[in-house]
């Protein structure tokens, strides 16, 4: 049985720790503000260091204090706090979706969202390296801080900036002091279990301003909250995450900055997060927090960088170069009972009777990436960059149909794909910006692309499988565009406009060869989709309590990539046209020293220019997956307890509007509504020195929040992702 409402011992103990530390938090380094001010954030986003508010464009920067100070962990906590950005999960973390301004298609077949960890692209941009649902999860422990930049950013960050770009900026070593921090994370879900975390860093200077090197490790566990009525077992989305960073700053000379990383990251979780819901009633099928299944649907995740680079001062500018390799391997498994009702009478009638059926995708990458960039010094009235990239991506990916009987594995290989694929991409790139005036400046960017993919071979051995077609090759030449004007109407107030484009590459797609009629199934190639978007935006500063940034964009998206049937076989084609609209703004305001209250909202009005009628999709039906409306408030309060403590209040809100999973007439998957919902996170605390502890009560009103959902293979019921019951926890910090 499910606990509601009930806290139990260890929910107890979690309070009176917090009452008898008096409040105690970590927050001491974690408010944006200082001396009454509020605090300019320094952003990377155009590839140069600037302040946020100087960027020509819609962008969200949090530093990692303020993102610590609310315990952010995993990107569903994230899109409460960026106007426009929805995440979708497809089983708990390690497997998430993120979308920007509406930009998606559903069931998106390559990322649609760019995700950088510094400057290194993560993971894979194209169709064959599987990325879409498997986002990075950084948390926020060693983050100096996360950019959101939304629109596409084709120019400076290539293929996959589509939609946007999520930029982990990872807190860099310092050549000055010795800096430590240890982090321990207790907490209790609500109809779940016990939650911890241990996370620690250090700096060390090796030489004092000319060597350091600095050390993370984290490890996150979650209990789980999700039980299964087949086998009776409880919490079976428990889940573990660890990571591992050591970077190297060396300065040997003035000008010269040598950078060196490496970071492993492991994700294993035992189950989805998922709850089962009877299709026609749209209620639970097997209570609360609960679904059936017969199979394990374990994800496990394996992820490691290595980069090496350096900056130098050549006088007029600043040469940059960065190398890294990057290799990733993923498994899980995904129960489908479809395949268990189309392939089961014929599995019967060849004497290998089943019960269920399960996928078990395997993706993996190996990326190699290389970046030499050039940027003239700041200040002189023509400023300009120009950089080459490239990269080579080889991506292995397997997938099985297994099926099952009484709960165990038949012995026969239904059917097995596996496509081993390779991706290079050269890249020539630039912009310049000329101010006309003081007040006045113009930015012309450009970028020349070229990709090669080898769709290497496939084969399909198994009960009810045939030979493929291999060795499918596709070339293509893109070029991208950037345009922005502003005007500065006072030094800290001003209006720009924007004007820039995306892609994302096609490929290959796998061919299968009828085995009676010799007929050649599937379409060989499908096309990039390209859109542009078009955006005007202000950005103010008032007494320096008081910032509004707020923008409006229109974008033109066409040839969009969808799943569809050709010839009998699922391919990859290209759609008509799709249009989103919207504004979005944040607002934050100081009205005294020790108060800040800060929100932010976002409209999406993203929807089909043009009928699909492969996917049975109308003009004028809402993308999928993207919420028109998301709003989201916070307040944080400090105050002097004596001797010399500090302590804190806070409290955030946030809504997420209603989704559609697909379009109304659509077979698979079926047409769904995400409902909207709304949290509230509550936490206090007090800090002294380097010493903290905050106590958080995160989804105080024990929301069920549904993110997503598979109406694919769980007929008659869909599965439905939610997210995280009520949580009480405390959160201990010591620096020295």
């Amino acid at each position: 049985m499910k606990r509601s409402g009930v806290f139990s011992r260890q929910t107890a103990f979690l309070f009176a720790c917090g009452s008898a530390a008096g409040w105690h938090s970590a927050y001491a380094d974690e408010s944006s503000t200082t001396a009454g001010a509020i605090e300019e954030i320094v952003v990377t986003a155009q590839k140069r260091a600037e302040p946020a508010s100087e960027v020509p464009q819609s962008i969200t920067a949090i530093s990692g204090d303020v993102l610590r100070s609310s315990n952010t962990q995993t990107l569903a906590d994230l899109s409460a706090r960026i106007p426009g950005m929805t995440v979708t999960g497809s089983g708990g973390v390690g497997a998430n979706q993120i979308i920007l301004r509406g930009i998606t298609s559903g069931s998106d077949i390559s990322p649609s969202v760019a995700v950088y960890i510094d400057d290194i692209p993560y993971g894979g941009v194209t169709v064959q390296s599987r990325a879409t649902n498997t986002a990075f999860e950084m948390g926020s422990f060693d983050l100096d801080r996360l950019e959101v930049l939304r629109g596409p950013q084709g120019t400076l960050y290539g293929a996959a900036a589509f939609g946007g770009l999520v930029k982990y900026v990872l807190t860099p070593p310092s050549l000055e002091s010795f800096q430590a921090r240890v982090q321990l994370d207790g907490s209790n879900t609500d109809g779940g279990g016990f939650n911890s975390g241990v996370r620690a860093a250090a700096n060390v200077p090796l030489i004092t301003d000319t060597l350091a090197v600095r050390m993370s490790v984290v490890r996150n566990h979650d209990a789980g909250f999700i039980d299964n009525a087949f086998t009776g077992a409880s919490n079976i989305n428990a889940s573990t995450s660890t990571a591992a960073r050591v970077s190297v700053l060396a300065k040997p000379v003035d000008w010269l900055t040598l950078r060196a990383t490496v970071l492993g990251q492991h994700i294993d979780r035992d189950g989805s997060n998922q709850i089962d819901f009877n299709a026609p009633t749209g209620q639970p099928a097997f209570g609360d927090l609960t679904q059936s299944s017969r199979i394990a649907q374990t994800f496990s995740q394996r992820y490691r960088l290595y980069s090496v680079g350096g900056d130098a001062d050549v006088g007029f500018g600043t040469a940059s170069v960065t190398v890294a390799r990057q290799n990733s391997a993923t498994e899980f498994v995904q129960e489908a009972p479809l395949y268990t009702h189309s392939l089961g009478p014929i599995l019967a009638r060849l004497g290998h009777p089943i019960d269920d059926t399960s996928l078990s995708p395997s993706p993996s990458s190996n990326i190699t990436t290389v970046e030499a960039r050039l940027t003239s010094n700041p200040g002189s009235a023509l400023e300009w960059q120009g950089g080459l990239y490239y990269t080579d991506e080889s991506n292995g990916y397997t997938n099985a149909i297994v099926g099952y009987l009484n709960g165990v594995p038949i012995p026969y290989t239904i059917a097995l794909y596996s496509a081993p694929t390779s991706y290079k991409e050269y890249a020539a790139f630039g912009d310049v910006t000329y101010h006309l005036t003081h007040s006045l400046d113009a930015q012309l960017g450009v970028r020349f692309s070229r990709n090669d993919q080898d769709l290497a071979e496939t084969y399909y051995p198994g009960l009810v499988s045939g030979p493929t077609v291999s060795g499918i090759q596709s070339s293509e030449n893109v070029t991208t565009y950037l345009a922005t004007a502003r005007y500065h109407f006072t030094d800290s107030d001003m209006v720009y406009a924007r004007i820039a484009s995306g892609y994302r590459p096609g490929g290959p797609n796998v061919q299968v060869v009828d085995p009676i009629t010799g007929t050649v199934r599937g379409g060989s190639t499908f096309q990039p989709d390209t859109l542009w978007n078009y955006e005007l935006g202000i950005k103010l500063a008032l007494n320096d309590v008081l910032t509004l940034d707020t923008s409006v964009f229109h974008i033109d998206w066409k040839d969009i990539q969808l799943q569809s049937v050709v010839n009998g076989l699922t391919a990859f084609v290209n759609g008509q046209r799709a249009k989103s609209d919207g504004v979005e703004t944040a607002l934050f305001y100081q009205p005294l020293r020790n108060l800040t209250l800060s929100a932010t909202a976002s409209y999406t009005n993203a929807r089909l220019a043009d009928a699909v009628p492969s996917i049975k999709a109308a003009s004028g039906e809402r993308l999928p997956n993207a919420s028109r409306a998301s709003a989201a408030a916070r307040a944080d309060y400090r105050m002097s307890l004596g001797s010399d403590w500090t302590g804190f209040a806070g409290a955030s809100w946030s809504y997420i509007g209603n989704r559609t999973v697909s379009y109304n007439a659509s077979v698979s998957p079926l047409h769904y509504e995400l409902p909207a919902y709304q949290t509230v996170d509550l936490r206090l605390g007090a800090e002294r020195g380097g010493l903290g502890l905050t106590v958080y009560l995160r989804n105080a009103g024990n929301t069920r929040g549904q993110i997503s959902a598979d109406t694919t293979f769980n007929l008659p019921y869909y599965r439905i992702s939610v997210i995280e019951p009520r949580t009480v926890g405390a959160l201990l910090t010591y620096r020295f």
